[in-house]
């Protein structure tokens, strides 16, 4: 027997309803505000680590150069 597509599901006391995804047989559903703030927070960490990351292997390409002799090109520093 197939589910009722309007089925509410409370999730965290926030209640939803399940919404066709792509025209398939999948249901999925909004992401509740609580779990829309922390996937966002989340993604906002992440992408201060990754530039962080980047900056560190940035420096340390430009001090490792042989041809850099301390002076970065200018395509890098921009």
């Amino acid at each position: 027997m197939k589910e009722n597509d309007t089925t509410q599901c409370d999730i965290g006391g926030n209640h939803v309803l399940p919404v066709k995804a792509d025209g398939s047989n999948q249901n999925v559903r909004a992401l509740t505000d609580v779990e829309l703030a922390e996937l966002r927070r989340d993604m906002a960490e992440s992408s201060a680590r990754m530039k962080a990351e980047l900056a560190r292997r940035r420096h340390e390409k430009i001090t490792l150069s042989p041809h850099s002799h301390g002076n970065a090109p200018a395509q890098i520093l921009s």
